[in-house]
């Protein structure tokens, strides 16, 4: 039986056209996904309890900000559109955190968004893995990574 989000999401998903759009990831990759983000973004060793909040654990360069509006909104004035992206959507089952995982690009990941109501943090990650970007319950964007700090510094200036 799937969780709220993950059925939300599919609902989404087949209810939008979008199945080969934004795509869960295997259950053979999740795994790999997930410590390879701890790994390059927070440095929490595999053995050690891990963070929901991944955004309060950076360990690159990062910068953020607190938006009065909805901060998905923005996704598509940071991110190139043909990126290819991970999606890391959080939820609490059986009182533990657990990941979500999909591939897709950045308007898909925006309409997800915009559609549902189960999301509390969102974590989208540049498959080469160079940077980060948080949305957290907050409505703040925390995002981490020299390329991406630069860019959403250009983007704030402009705000």
């Amino acid at each position: 039986m799937w969780t709220p989000l993950r059925q939300e999401i599919e609902k989404i998903r087949s209810d939008f056209d979008l199945t080969n759009k934004i795509v869960p990831v295997s259950l053979s990759e999740w795994r790999s996904i997930e410590d390879k983000v701890y790994d390059t973004f927070c440095g929490i060793p595999h053995n050690h309890s891990r963070p929901v909040w991944i955004w309060e654990n950076l360990k690159v360069e990062s910068a953020g900000m607190s938006l009065d509006k909805h901060a998905y909104l923005l996704l598509d004035k940071i991110l190139d559109k043909d990126e290819q992206l991970f999606l890391l959507l959080n939820e609490t089952v059986n009182e533990a955190s657990k990941f979500w995982i999909y591939e897709s690009t950045v308007l898909p990941i925006q309409f997800v968004i915009s559609e549902a109501s189960e999301i509390d943090e969102v974590t989208i990650v540049e498959k080469k893995f160079n940077w980060i970007l948080c949305i957290n319950h907050h409505n703040n964007i925390i995002v981490g990574g020299e390329r991406m700090v630069e860019k959403f510094g250009k983007l704030q200036a402009m705000l």
